[in-house]
């Protein structure tokens, strides 16, 4: 019991720091490229939706908004910020399926956001959507 409690903590850390690189990365290309910003909220509804899941103390009640911001708000900058928030919240939960699920979500939309091909060299570079609309 205690080895399969050890692998899924090591397995929720590996995918937690997997988000986050990826999204450290976006910042640090994005950042090089000239374009380093911090994340905000486009619209008044926007905000008040992200504050509402940062604000919330309870978690089933947290994963519950956070889901519900990233359906409403696709386009939103705040999207790695709200996955970390939901990963947190099941991971304090203790809905390990749920940790595993959203991180794996996390990881596949935030790859997907980041990754273009340089035109020159063919090489991957994780850099922000905005940037590569610039391009």
């Amino acid at each position: 019991m205690r080895r399969t409690g050890y692998l899924g903590i090591s397995l929720l850390l590996i995918l937690v720091f997997g988000v986050l690189t990826v999204s450290g990365f976006a910042a640090q290309a994005a950042a090089q490229a000239g374009q380093a910003r911090v994340p905000q909220a486009k619209t008044p509804a926007e905000y008040n939706a992200y504050k509402a899941v940062f604000d919330e103390q309870t978690p089933a009640k947290k994963a519950e908004l956070g889901e519900k911001f990233l359906t409403d708000f696709k386009d939103s900058d705040l999207i790695a910020n709200t996955y970390t928030m939901i990963i947190g919240s099941y991971t304090k939960a203790q809905n390990w399926a749920k940790v595993m699920d959203a991180a794996e979500r996390a990881v596949a939309e935030l790859q997907s956001a980041y990754r273009i091909t340089d035109k020159r060299s063919g090489v991957q570079k994780s850099v922000h959507r905005r940037v590569t609309a610039r391009d």
